[in-house]
């Protein structure tokens, strides 16, 4: 009996040693390989239990790999650029079996890698130094989209494709810098010149208002000129009617009075003469006889001839 329980217990330990198990993780898939043939089965993540003496499983990693590719690049007018090439990509999971019966295991350096690296080469060199950093985005994709029906055969999928770190040779760094440096003193100039603009619009605007306020003030200088010159004259204009009527009512009393005058003298005569008798005539006109005649002048009496002359002897 005792011999039979230490058979069973070495059987059992045959048979679990003969026994074993693989855990595949998230984004793992496996192959089950069996007696050299492989089942159409794909293991997908999780606990998987296999003989190793007749059976084998092969792993393979569904997560996104990134490939690295760091050197120096000839491009199209012969010079060299040093840049950073990342290739992003991942296996498909439909092309697993395909991976398996086709291609080595260290089928991501031996394709994906060479491939990679023949594409940038072709690409980079039809690129002037220049336009592989003012179009990197450009040559990006362009090396993105011919890589992507070269990997697509061998079952990955590209998920991006990233140009970094771009060292271009000093005599292109040197005319990117003195070209930096031009613009940015042309850009200097034109802020000096804007600026001068500014200041040449501000002076004559300044002097426009200067203008404007000096013809203002002369407008109303002139104005105010005008007005007085308007005012004096309409007050000597005044003062002269004022003087002329003043002269016409003293005019105008002048001749009345002279008028009154005249009238008085002539009612005065036309009373003297009515007054006046025949004898009294005769002695006026003796009487004014007599002072013509001592008058010392020659002299010439001429009379109607009725008059009577009488002369006063000289003593």
């Amino acid at each position: 009996m005792k011999n039979r329980f230490t058979y069973a217990v070495l059987f059992g330990g045959l048979m679990l040693l003969a026994q074993s198990c693989v855990v595949l993780q998230p984004n793992e898939l496996g192959v089950k390989q069996k007696m050299g043939r492989m089942t159409d089965e794909i293991l997908q993540p999780g606990p998987h239990g296999y003989s190793p003496f007749t059976t084998k499983i092969y792993v393979y990693d569904c997560k996104i790999q990134d490939i690295v590719e760091k050197s120096n690049f000839a491009t199209h007018d012969g010079l060299e650029v040093s840049a950073t090439m990342n290739l992003l990509y991942h296996i498909n999971k439909d092309s697993i079996q395909f991976i398996y019966k086709n291609l080595d295991t260290d089928f991501h350096e031996k394709y994906v890698g060479n491939l990679f690296r023949s594409v940038i080469r072709e690409e980079i060199v039809t690129y002037s130094a220049k336009d592989v950093v003012n179009k990197v985005e450009v040559l990006q994709d362009s090396i993105t989209i011919i890589l992507r029906p070269l990997l697509q055969q061998y079952g990955f999928v590209i998920d991006k494709t990233i140009i970094s770190d771009i060292d271009l040779p000093d005599e292109i760094n040197k005319a990117i810098k003195d070209k930096v440096k031009s613009e940015q003193q042309l850009k200097q100039r034109q802020v000096e010149i804007e600026i001068e603009r500014q200041n040449i619009l501000f002076d004559n605007e300044k002097n426009k208002t200067k203008t404007t306020n000096q013809i203002a003030v002369a407008k109303q200088e002139a104005e105010f000129d005008a007005e007085k010159a308007r005012i004096q004259a309409d007050s000597r204009l005044q003062v002269a009617q004022k003087e002329t009527e003043i002269t016409l009512v003293h005019q105008k009393a002048e001749s009345e009075r002279l008028l009154i005058e005249s009238k008085a003298k002539a009612e005065s005569q036309k009373m003297l003469n009515a007054s006046l008798t025949k004898e009294q005539i005769q002695l006026k006109q003796i009487e004014a006889t007599e002072h013509l005649a001592a008058s010392p002048n020659t002299k010439l009496i001429i009379t109607d001839g009725k008059s009577k002359l009488m002369f006063k002897e000289d003593k």
